[in-house]
């Protein structure tokens, strides 16, 4: 961990976790699942509630030669995801989609894709709670 003082006087807080830098009150990490069939609701990625209210991913999708791009913002109240997907881009068609949920207290990122073999790759920046 480092520990840098800001302009104001306070302490920020800098720090390398597993697959995340940690950023004083902001942590950037990375996930990625690759399917073998295509079924709805599969988990991408998932951390605890409590712990980030707002998040923010960029998500790589690859299927064969086909490739989509997209971002989705989420914020939630404790018991319901309040999503937005937006940016999208495809070099064919959208491979996959993307929704979330609250389940036994977990943050969770779901997807449903088009195709069996399908890689997905997500940054996440969360800001914590």
């Amino acid at each position: 961990k480092i520990f840098m003082e800001k302009d104001n006087g306070t302490v920020a807080e800098i720090a390398f976790g597993v697959n995340e830098l940690i950023l004083d009150d902001s942590v950037i990490s990375s996930a990625s699942l690759t399917t073998s069939q295509t079924t709805a609701n599969q988990v991408v990625d998932s951390f605890t509630a409590s712990s980030f209210r707002v998040v923010k991913y960029l998500i790589n999708v690859t299927s064969g030669s086909n490739y989509q791009v997209t971002e989705v913002l989420a914020v939630h109240d404790g018991t319901t995801v309040f999503l937005n997907e937006y940016g999208s881009i495809a070099t064919n068609t959208d491979l996959a989609t993307f929704d979330s949920d609250i389940n036994s207290g977990n943050f969770r990122l779901l997807t449903s894709e088009v195709n069996a073999v399908t890689t997905i790759k997500v940054t996440r920046i969360g800001v914590r709670a």
